[in-house]
């Protein structure tokens, strides 16, 4: 039941409403409960107001858009939420981000084009990319004149002095393979809008990663080519217990689990040990407390020192009376 309700029946109602709202704003304050009346008042008492500061007064959101683009042209930014710098951002490109799934579905739509005859033109048999390699090949020099002759019906068809003029197209002798490639490539590019939208998305998109990857290296201070080699991955390993619980899409465990090798016995350590720390994590939270620390230390065979006793006879001969 409302307290407001309650206190209305013992004192006045604007009374019983002030009261209402004090509670319900100190309860707003963290730790309100460990902290008492007196504790509470000399807190007030002496806090301090932003009184002579104008800029600060006339904010109306909690980040100056001047202060966003700030921190967002200075420092590194990622792909996450509300802009949350990834690792995939450093190095996303190593363990497949971006570039998997942009790359597995440029073979998917090629594929599919192919099938429905769409790239007869150029890869067919008489596809001016198979005429292109029949060209360097020699298929079609003629040792008498010395010439480069395509034959009519082929694309870039003519009869060229070089093998140059035979690609890039000479007046007189022919169009040329690579202008007519052009032609033909733009005119799969009307006929097919809907796929080569997809195709260029999907190599925008690897481009993108790897300017990204660049930018963040060069504002981390990475530079691959001082590093010390040689160093053995020791630090990496004992941490792996850490990494394994940055499980956000893009983050250390998605990057180690991306690049470890799973055919051999140390990658799947290294993913089993990922997995072992978020269940320890997980019974934790469920109250369940273990422990799955070995001790490394061992009983060591002892070196013949010696202890240096002495028998009776000695101890009594070195008695001074």
């Amino acid at each position: 039941m409302s307290t407001y309700s309650q206190l209305r029946r013992v004192i006045p109602p604007d009374q019983a409403l002030s009261n209402k709202a004090l509670q319900a704003a100190l309860q707003q304050i963290t730790n309100i409960f460990r902290s008492d009346l007196q504790a509470l008042s000399t807190a007030t008492a002496g806090l301090e107001n932003n009184n002579g500061l104008p800029a600060i007064n006339a904010l109306t959101t909690p980040i100056p858009a001047n202060v966003a683009s700030y921190f967002t042209q200075t420092f590194a930014t990622g792909t996450g939420v509300d802009g949350t710098l990834l690792l995939a951002d450093v190095i996303g490109t190593c363990a497949g981000w971006v570039s998997n799934d942009a790359l597995s579905n440029t073979v998917a739509v090629l594929n599919d084009m192919n099938t429905s005859g769409a790239l007869a033109n150029l890869t067919g048999t008489s596809g001016v990319f198979t005429v292109m390699q029949n060209a360097i090949n020699g298929a079609y020099y003629n040792s008498i004149t010395g010439n480069t002759v395509i034959p009519g019906g082929l694309p870039g068809a003519g009869s060229y002095t070089s093998l140059d003029n035979a690609f890039d197209g000479a007046a007189g002798e022919g169009v040329g393979l690579t202008p007519a490639a052009v032609t033909i490539i733009q005119n799969i590019q009307t006929a097919y809008p809907t796929q080569t939208d997809q195709l260029n998305s999907n190599f925008a998109n690897i481009g993108a990663q790897l300017d990204r990857e660049t930018v963040n290296l060069q504002l981390a201070a990475v530079d691959f080519a001082n590093l010390t080699p040689g160093l053995q991955p020791i630090g990496l390993v004992l941490n792996l217990p850490v990494y394994g619980q940055d499980t956000v899409e893009g983050g250390a465990a998605y990057i180690l689990q991306s690049v470890a090798n799973n055919q051999s016995q140390g990658g799947q350590a290294v993913v089993a040990t990922m997995r072992e720390s978020r269940n320890v994590s997980r019974l934790s939270n469920a109250g369940i407390t273990t422990n799955t620390v070995l001790s490394d230390v061992v009983v060591q065979p002892q070196a013949p020192l010696g202890r240096g006793d002495y028998t009776v006879a000695q101890a009594t001969g070195n008695i001074i009376y």
